[in-house]
């Protein structure tokens, strides 16, 4: 999966950015913190990867790295070693007065099974910040889906 920016736009980093990019300061704000380009570029990885760049545990996971970023969080590759898989860590953007709000959420979620839902196998609270872990799934982007798609009767698909 190919990371994106808040706008959709695809994102390469090299190690020097991301290094540069664990300095910046944005990257180290928290919970509630509007979710504009810069945040999303930042990534958070001041919270959870040292300046070398170097995966860092959450909870029991241990992060790979950033997958994308938008207006409802940060999504990391992470691994699970207790169940021995791959998963997707999203941490999610809410204010700490909207903790339990998430949680509950999240919960509720967790208790959808559809084969066009993703299913989500842990949710919860860890260094202030409320998680979601999901089934990893590789693939483009929603934004890159369309290109040579039509609809019926041959409109292309435009992604907006």
């Amino acid at each position: 999966m190919t990371p994106t920016d808040s706008d959709g736009e695809l994102i390469e980093a090299s190690s020097d950015e991301a290094t540069e990019t664990a300095r910046d300061p944005t990257a180290r704000v928290g919970p509630g913190a509007p979710a504009g380009t810069q945040l999303a570029r930042a990534g958070v990885p001041g919270a959870l990867f040292d300046d070398q760049g170097m995966a860092d545990t959450f909870g029991r996971y241990l992060v790979r790295q950033r997958l994308g970023a938008g207006g409802m969080g940060v999504v990391y590759e992470a691994y699970d070693p207790d169940l021995a898989r791959e998963v997707a860590l999203k941490l999610v953007n809410v204010a700490a007065w909207d903790h339990v709000a998430a949680l509950d959420e999240a919960k509720a979620l967790a208790k959808l099974s559809h084969p066009n839902v993703v299913p989500i196998y842990d949710v919860g609270l860890e260094r202030d910040r409320v998680y979601l872990v999901m089934e990893l799934v590789r693939g483009n982007t929603l934004r890159l889906w369309p290109e040579g798609r039509k609809l019926r009767g041959n409109h292309p698909i435009v992604a907006v």
